[in-house]
């Protein structure tokens, strides 16, 4: 009697080690939307395995520059122009996901840059950290290990 639970106890964790190691990778979509610079829709978590392959598609209800730290991928969407992220998640970790507003002056400031040398760097460095300061972390992508 006890060989046979012996046996039973180990096929149950044979089966469940095998069903482990067996699991390829699965093909994860999301679907995220963006109003007025924050998520309006979607999971902020992004929950992957590492090889899996994932699509995010992004709806916006302004022009978003939609930035994936860790793969480095941007990719604009906008009001009837949703962006659309396809990898491999092959980098482990926990990577954050942001949005940079599009301003549609960017040609207008052109035209001001070009009085003087010394304007133009101060200019510059105010454009930077206007920059930085539009960038808005949304959520994350997380990709454990397979």
């Amino acid at each position: 009697m006890r060989r046979k639970w012996l046996g039973f106890a180990l096929g149950v964790l044979g089966a469940v080690w095998l069903a482990g190691c067996g699991s390829g990778p699965v093909e994860r979509s999301f679907d995220l939307e963006i109003a007025d610079g924050v998520l309006a829709g979607g999971e902020a978590m992004l929950a992957v395995n590492q090889d899996d392959p994932v699509t995010i598609v992004i709806a916006a209800n302004e022009p978003v520059l939609f930035h994936l730290h860790g793969y480095d991928i941007e990719v604009e969407a906008g009001s009837g122009a949703p962006g659309r992220i396809e990898l491999t998640a092959e980098a482990t970790g926990s990577f954050p996901f942001t949005v940079h507003a599009i301003a549609d002056d960017h040609d207008e400031n052109a035209d001001d840059h070009d009085e003087d040398a010394d304007d133009h760097d101060d200019d510059h460095d105010d454009d930077a950290d206007d920059h930085e300061a539009e960038e808005v972390e949304l959520g994350r992508l997380t990709v454990q290990p397979r």
